[in-house]
């Protein structure tokens, strides 16, 4: 008889006593998803990856993940 596999199956969890992140984290974070969602609304969403370092390749990557995390 075959048996299951519940590899990568696992119940779910509460995390909500982990300690959050700053204020400062949090206000960076969201500066740079707007400035994102700003460059993908505006066509630019490659430029402002490069900006922040990606280099070609890597920002082509990172702008699809983007795209479909958007499309979602």
């Amino acid at each position: 008889m075959a048996q299951t596999s519940s590899a990568g199956a696992l119940p779910p969890f509460w995390k909500g006593d982990i300690r959050g992140r700053s204020l400062q984290t949090g206000l960076a974070f969201g500066a740079l998803l707007r400035r994102l969602g700003e460059a993908h609304d505006g066509g630019s969403l490659i430029e402002a990856l490069q900006e922040l370092g990606l280099d070609a390749e890597n920002a082509e990557a990172a702008e699809q993940v983007l795209r479909r995390q958007i499309a979602v």
